[in-house]
């Protein structure tokens, strides 16, 4: 559920307890004040869960029965396992005293709004996630428009930075949409929420990595490290090009320009090329595995 619909269901669910305690409440109970608040409020739940504290406080005794059965019915109805841990301990204590039933009912408007902060603060981490790849491909994508004409080995070089950034990108966007559709009933939300704050630092490392991935993975497969993979990425490893294209002219001085130049290039293989750059920026442990394979072919 999306955070303006569980903000909009929090905001009606107290909007009803008071509504509530009014009509049954003995002349004195100021709820009008409570509803001007609320009317009045930011759009943040810090600010609900203030009206709701306030709430609490200012019942009368003789409702504080009713207004426990509705948090602790709310609470079940949004969190139903952790209510099922937590209701049982206070329960007993809600129905002895008023002092403990206030008290009870303070315990489980805490504990509401431990979930609501936790849904605040992980929209807004996942929304500055978002905005930051949307900004950084927005620009890619600009580049590639209003760099035309450069030479083709360079442009090639370009399209596969630009392929393993998208793996990369579309790799998080994958993570996102799990923290996402996870449910939260449960859920050790703090360590959630110190591991999306610690993601963004990998959001950055993931884009560099698909930024070099690609370049690794053409040197090892236009090397033939790996006689099994560089079939499959025959464009670098293979002379037979697409015949409508003449071969790259030789030179002299052997530079990384010659790694593209010397190769005949179609369209097929240009393709090629960069879906596996795509890939190894998507799939992040594929070319450190690749590396590993390499590594212990050869310590034997």
């Amino acid at each position: 559920m999306r955070r303006k619909a569980i903000y909009d269901e929090f905001r009606l669910a107290l909007l009803n307890m008071i509504s509530a305690a009014e009509a049954l409440a003995k002349p004195g109970f100021d709820a009008k004040s409570l509803i001007n608040e609320l009317n009045q409020a930011k759009e943040n739940f810090e600010s609900l869960s203030q009206i709701q504290k306030k709430l609490i406080g200012a019942c009368p005794d003789e409702l504080l029965s009713y207004l426990w059965i509705d948090l602790s019915n709310h609470y079940q109805r949004i969190l139903p396992k952790e209510a099922g841990k937590n209701l049982p301990k206070i329960d007993d204590i809600a129905t002895q005293q008023t002092i403990k039933c206030r008290a009870a009912c303070l315990a489980v408007s805490t504990w509401l709004f431990r979930y609501y902060r936790f849904i605040d603060q992980r929209e807004s981490l996942i929304s500055d996630t978002k905005k930051y790849l949307c900004s950084i491909f927005t620009t890619v994508v600009l580049l590639t428009i209003i760099i035309p004409g450069i030479q083709s080995a360079i442009y090639l070089a370009f399209g596969m930075l630009v392929a393993g950034m998208l793996g990369a990108g579309f790799s998080i966007s994958r993570r996102i949409q799990q923290v996402v559709i996870t449910p939260v009933d449960d859920l050790d939300r703090e360590t959630v929420l110190v591991q999306l704050d610690k993601g963004k630092w990998g959001t950055y490392l993931s884009l560099i990595s698909g930024c070099i991935f690609p370049f690794v993975l053409y040197m090892i497969f236009a090397s033939n490290l790996i006689t099994d993979g560089s079939a499959l990425f025959s464009a670098a490893s293979s002379s037979q090009g697409d015949p409508s294209h003449p071969a790259g002219i030789p030179t002299s001085t052997l530079t990384i320009a010659n790694l593209y130049q010397s190769i005949q290039w179609g369209n097929a293989t240009v393709a090629k090329v960069l879906v596996w750059s795509f890939i190894s920026g998507f799939a992040e442990r594929f070319v450190p595995d690749v590396l590993d394979r390499i590594i212990s072919k050869a310590s034997k």
